[in-house]
């Protein structure tokens, strides 16, 4: 059994990962102030849908089975 301290670790994990791509994306489409808007906007919906998730990958990103 995980602990919380595990499972809002890897919330936190897959935000960071959300807010790198997010802002990579929107740089690559609108500049510096598309990558800071689309690194925010992708980094808060990647740690609700994780923390939703209990941790694991956001259910839109990848798809688990749930138990």
């Amino acid at each position: 059994m995980e602990t919380k301290e595990v499972v809002k670790g890897t919330v936190w994990l897959w935000t960071v990962i959300g807010l790198v791509v997010g802002g990579w994306i929107g740089m690559m489409f609108a500049g510096i102030i598309g990558g800071i808007i689309g690194g925010a906007v992708i980094g808060f919906l990647a740690y609700r849908s994780s923390a939703k998730n209990g941790g694991n990958a956001p259910s839109w990103l990848w798809r688990t089975k749930k138990k």
